[in-house]
């Protein structure tokens, strides 16, 4: 039965605490290293350099600050929770502003994945020493403390994936189908914030179909299948969800895939306008390379290739205890260690993703040469921490001096930091997670820091009009309320105000090339009472053109 209790005194060392005073202990660590580099960015001004990031926190702002806030705020291609999460904090201009209503999310975030992962490797191995080894991964990490800062999904996801792995184990050791259920909600909230979490639920079925027949022999067919159904339909509830509101919204359940701001779409634009295809699209070798060296960029060598010698062991393990032995090593061989495996489906996803030409990963050591898109290296981050985690237990069992042991611990939480120190001495600038976005955009942000400097003295509360998925970042620099503005997303308003300008909109912002600029050049009401104030050209493409409306002589338009 799903529901029935089984106990776990055959094991009693592996509790899920083990010491209470172990677990509020790495809470603790966790907690100091999130603030303390929290703090150490914001003073260097990169919590929020990333466009998308910026886009989450407007994101969560506008679901109560808009001409039509509310459900309608929801979007179409990013998934909700962040947004929804983030959303109460953002309600405050200061946490808005500097963007730190998503990065509070993405710290907690980073305190439940850590936490989880100490759990994960507690619970598995039986290892406290091997638990905080795991734990020096996750806390020594620059890449991922300075990407926990930023208001990005990435690390709400790393946390839910965490947490489903770690109910799936606790019910794989203890039986309870209620383990099983919180498994299945995390993994439903995970598919609520990003995509490839959908990749997770069938592949998290499939383990445990395979788990609940070894973990319980002579069981029916019937019963081992009804606890893979039950994951299953639980967690298939938010794609069931996100197509009926593509559906109900936007009249295609394949909106967030093929509408006009979905990576689709900005794909072909970028083909038809700059004839440049993803170097990895088509490409089985190039898609592993490029997202195995970003991986590496976000893990760090070290980490990443013990990880890698720890996935054979892991093989090894499960392949050797999973088809010989007694049936309770014939379950620890399948199930303990064949979870660690389910922390590599993100890295299968980003493969497949990167050969579909659906996420673009470039890194400054191959063509095109420059970093992009990095931070999805993040994502695998758990299974580098778990599969070191292996590594470490399985050289303890053979290293039996104590000063041994303990050498090589202190040579590898010596490696940790040297990495760490870098970074805080380069101010970051070591790791190309920061890199990408301080580089990459420091024309864009100059160019919206001279656009709201030109508007700031002129605006006294009109309407605006603008496309706000690069130049909304305005009303963030100058504090202007998204009630103010008219952009893409309030729908009806939005096509009505391309096709007819009325006097209460008083500014018009547009990119060369977006829907506004084409509107105002071709539409002859925008080109008779709209009259261009300022172009700001920017290093690279951009070119921003601001109008501002000006009754001709005959009177405004009715």
């Amino acid at each position: 039965m799903l529901f029935s209790r089984e106990s776990n005194s055959e094991n009693p060392a592996l509790s899920l605490a083990g010491s209470r005073r172990q677990c509020a202990l790495a809470l603790l660590v966790l907690l100091v290293f999130s603030v303390a580099s929290f703090a150490y960015v914001y003073a260097q001004g990169s919590t929020d350099l990333d466009g998308d990031g910026w886009s989450h926190v407007k994101r969560a702002r506008v679901l109560t600050d808009s001409v039509n806030p509310g459900y309608p705020q929801i979007g179409t291609v990013w998934l909700p929770l962040f947004h929804l999460l983030a959303a109460p904090l953002a309600m405050n201009n200061f946490l808005w502003r500097t963007g730190v209503a998503g990065s509070v999310v993405s710290m907690a975030s980073f305190m439940g994945a850590g936490f989880g992962l100490f759990l994960i490797l507690r619970l598995t191995l039986d290892e406290r020493a091997v638990a905080w080894l795991g734990l020096s991964v996750v806390v020594l990490n620059p890449s991922w403390l300075y990407y926990q800062t930023t208001p990005m999904q990435e690390p709400l996801s790393m946390a839910l994936l965490v947490l489903n792995v770690l109910f799936l184990v606790l019910w794989q050791q203890r039986g309870s189908g209620w383990y099983l259920l919180l498994a299945a909600v995390m993994n439903l909230l995970a598919a609520l914030n990003r995509y490839e979490a959908w990749f997770f639920i069938p592949w998290s079925t499939l383990w445990i179909l395979g788990a609940s027949t070894w973990r319980r022999e002579g069981r029916s067919w019937r019963s081992r299948c009804g606890d893979a159904l039950v994951y299953g339909s639980v967690a298939s509830l938010a794609p069931i969800y996100w197509f009926a509101h593509n559906w109900f919204e936007y009249g295609d359940v394949w909106e967030f895939i093929r509408g006009p701001y979905s990576a689709r779409a900005l794909y072909w634009k970028q083909i038809a306008t700059y004839h440049f295809r993803y170097p990895t699209e088509g490409h089985w070798w190039l898609s592993l390379l490029y997202y195995t060296k970003s991986v590496r960029h976000c893990a760090g060598e070290v980490p990443f290739w013990l990880a890698t010698i720890g996935l054979l062991v892991v093989l090894m393990r499960a392949i050797s205890k999973g088809l010989s032995g007694t049936p309770r090593q014939r379950e620890r061989g399948w199930s303990w260690h064949s979870a660690h495996l389910l922390f590599l489906v993100p890295f299968v996803f980003y493969v497949l993703s990167l050969v579909k030409g659906r996420a673009p990963t470039y890194v400054a050591e191959y063509y095109p040469y420059t970093n992009f898109g990095v931070r999805y290296g993040h994502t695998p981050i758990p299974a580098v921490v778990t599969l070191v985690g292996v590594l470490f237990a399985f050289v303890a069992g053979w290293v039996h001096t104590r000063w041994l042991r303990r050498s090589l611990v202190a040579l590898f939480l010596g490696v940790l930091l040297v990495p760490l120190g870098i970074a805080v001495k380069t101010h970051l600038h070591s790791l190309p997670a920061h890199e990408e976005p301080y580089f990459n955009n420091d024309d864009d942000r100059r160019i919206l820091r001279v656009l709201a400097d030109y508007l700031k003295p002129r605006w006294h509360g009109e309407m605006i009009l603008m496309n706000s998925g690069y130049l909304g970042r305005i009303a963030q620099l100058d504090e202007i309320p998204f009630r103010k503005i008219i952009f893409e997303d309030n729908l009806d308003a939005w096509q009505f105000a391309l096709r007819y300008p009325f006097p209460r909109i008083q500014w018009v912002l547009a990119e060369e090339g977006d829907d506004v600029w084409k509107m105002v050049t071709t539409v002859p009401a925008y080109r008779r009472y709209y009259r261009e104030e300022k172009t700001v050209r920017g290093i690279r493409a951009h070119v921003i053109h601001v109008y501002a409306h000006h009754a001709p002589v005959g009177g405004p338009p009715e």
